[in-house]
């Protein structure tokens, strides 16, 4: 792995040797994402008909320790999003990594929802798809849980950081959601504009990446996550701006929250996600309260978790 695209970050060392081995491993398998996949549990079956969930608990992984990671806006678990899912499986051997597809995609059996789900979600309730989450790792008897996501997802973990029914240890936030209120034709055009860049991450050395979103892209655009009717509740909820209030519930609960936020993004803009950061570093939430921080990574925009040397890095910073 070429790792000069990463030593601007200033990531520790051996993150970063981390991060380049991962790296190797994944440019061995060349395009085969299938074997890739297959190497960590997960079959063609499971690729064909987007799986609810998937948790990689093989090797020598602790059983009661798991870092889950919670998806964006209009993303299912289609095979790219498995492959950045079995990366972070990669850069994190020791524990469990799980995550659930995106709420309320076709075939989906326990994140279906109803009309009156879906106006709630729109109302800034995530209790259909959170509570799940909770269910799971309550019923799977998981001790210790960390959480990160990207854009929906990066605001779906800092929620997840609030919930009090497990254990949570850090959130790690890659350029959240909701940061800033706003109308709903702004924050589509917002997202489209993320698009510009998108390509350019995920073909950042990502062999494994970009073959498997050529054979399922279309999870990965904006409009056509619209479509489904839950993600068009998300959509309207994420508009709120209601990040600020989420991270504090999440730091009130114990939980250390890392907001990362691209220097060049469309849906974090910087001069809020500041804001946001120093507001609550400046607040007195108690002596078992969590810790705020925010990282900005220069010149990125909002699509930079596809570049996975750069999602696993800035992530293994901040979760230990």
């Amino acid at each position: 792995m070429s790792l000069e695209r990463l030593e601007k970050y200033n990531f520790d060392s051996d993150v970063l040797d981390r991060a380049a081995t991962v790296e190797d491993v994944q440019r061995s398998y060349n395009t085969d994402f299938v074997k890739y996949l297959g190497d960590h549990g997960i079959g063609l079956d499971d690729i064909r008909r987007t799986p609810d969930f998937v948790d990689i608990r093989s090797g020598d992984r602790d059983d009661k320790k798991a870092l889950i990671v919670h998806q964006p806006i209009g993303n299912p678990l289609k095979a790219h999003r498995l492959v950045g899912v079995v990366s972070l499986a990669d850069m994190f051997p020791d524990r469990r990594i799980i995550s659930f597809s995106n709420p309320g995609h076709i075939g989906s059996r326990h994140k279906r929802s109803s009309l009156i789900g879906a106006a709630s979600i729109a109302g800034g309730n995530t209790s259909q798809y959170l509570d799940d989450v909770e269910h799971y790792v309550i019923d799977e008897g998981i001790d210790h849980v960390d959480h990160v996501g990207e854009s929906l997802g990066g605001y779906l973990a800092t929620e997840a950081g609030a919930k009090t029914g497990y254990n949570s240890g850090m959130v790690a936030a890659h350029d959240p959601s909701s940061t800033v209120k706003t109308t709903f034709m702004d924050m589509t055009k917002a997202f489209e504009a993320s698009n510009a860049r998108f390509k350019e991450y995920l073909n950042n050395g990502q062999e494994l990446s970009a073959a498997a979103f050529e054979v399922a892209g279309d999870g990965d655009t904006f409009m056509f996550g619209l479509m489904r009717a839950t993600n068009l509740a998300f959509a309207r909820m994420v508009r709120l701006g209601n990040y600020e209030d989420t991270a504090e519930r999440a730091l009130r609960n114990g939980t250390d929250v890392t907001l990362f936020h691209g220097g060049d993004s469309s849906i974090c803009l910087p001069n809020r996600v500041r804001s946001i950061v120093g507001s609550l570093q400046a607040q007195d939430f108690g002596a078992d309260a969590g810790r705020m921080q925010g990282i900005e990574l220069p010149g990125d925009g909002h699509s930079y978790p596809n570049d996975l040397g750069l999602m696993n890095a800035a992530t293994a910073q901040v979760i230990i």
